[in-house]
């Protein structure tokens, strides 16, 4: 019983990481802390999939979305987006922009 409970603990613990969205031209970065490649990897696979750009790329610590649509990436419905993504992995975000 003591290992389901610290399975089950281990399953659901919220982690913490921090976002900051740039707009560099012709591209949108989302700088992520504390986030392993894979997570971010997802993040911007969601992202493409869902419309907000035609390409997606991540690199170290950064995503980088290529070509964004311009309504879809405004800095309100894109942290939106990705607050309700990074909530489904159990990641607690804090926007630094």
């Amino acid at each position: 019983m003591k290992r389901n409970r610290a399975v089950y603990e281990q399953r659901f613990h919220v982690r913490h990481t921090e976002i900051a969205i740039g707009y560099p031209e012709g591209s949108v970065s989302i700088a992520c802390g504390n986030l392993s490649k894979s997570c971010m990897q997802k993040l911007m696979n969601e992202l493409v999939y869902d419309g907000y750009s035609a390409t997606g790329s991540v690199q170290e610590d950064t995503i980088y979305l290529h070509e964004p649509d311009p309504m879809m990436c405004l800095p309100d419905s894109l942290k939106e987006m990705i607050q309700a993504k990074m909530e489904s992995m159990n990641y607690e975000v804090k926007f630094l922009s």
